[in-house]
């Protein structure tokens, strides 16, 4: 089962990340729910910046 069917607090990753980025951008990456992966902790959904993965990440542009 990958991480994006699994539900946490009747939520998927990408629904809590929708919600997450809804109305701005992250501080880290300034990224939305694309230009993120999920990681579960203790039973709760984090978004870990993908760009922390790849230096040559390139965020999505915004007008998309």
């Amino acid at each position: 089962m990958s991480e994006q069917e699994i539900k946490l607090h009747g939520q998927t990753f990408e629904q809590w990340v929708k919600e997450l980025f809804e109305f701005e951008y992250c501080s880290e990456c300034g990224g939305d729910h694309y230009d993120h992966v999920a990681n579960i902790l203790l039973g709760n959904w984090f978004a870990r910046c993908k760009i922390a993965d790849n230096p040559n990440y390139k965020v999505r542009s915004r007008e998309n």
